[in-house]
């Protein structure tokens, strides 16, 4: 089985050694980290900028204080923490207020109703998927 880190890495794609345009039109690099200025990074400095964005998407995960998830429902939050960020993850409140409730069928509904599944396709369905599934 898929991590979630091996499958938020497959979802951000690359490593992207030079920047990008993401969705939003922000510069981007390595598997999903932004940018201010266009630069060029080793594959090694792209695993480390990975490493340390999963390290605060699994910090702001805790810092959400939900339990009596399943690692693959935490997978999914996680994916969507790093992706969005806590701030923007926060909007979510119909989804959070689900996931307290336990109700993931809600929570996946709630996930696909969002600008954020148009933006990123697939990977919102595949997520949705997990939600639904633990």
């Amino acid at each position: 089985m898929e991590t979630a880190k091996e499958q938020l890495k497959r979802h951000e794609g690359g490593p992207y050694l030079k920047p990008y345009r993401d969705t939003e039109n922000n510069f981007t690099i390595g598997w999903g980290h932004l940018l201010v200025d266009g630069i060029t990074i080793t594959r090694r400095v792209a695993q480390q900028l990975f490493d340390d964005d999963y390290h605060v998407a699994e910090f702001n995960f805790l810092s959400l204080g939900i339990e009596g998830l399943s690692e693959t429902r935490r997978g999914v939050i996680i994916n969507m923490l790093f992706n969005l960020g806590l701030p923007r993850f926060l909007t979510f409140r119909k989804m959070i207020k689900a996931l307290e409730d336990q109700d993931y069928e809600r929570a996946a509904d709630e996930m696909l109703k969002s600008k954020w599944a148009k933006q990123v396709g697939d990977r919102a369905d595949e997520l949705a998927g997990q939600m639904r599934k633990g």
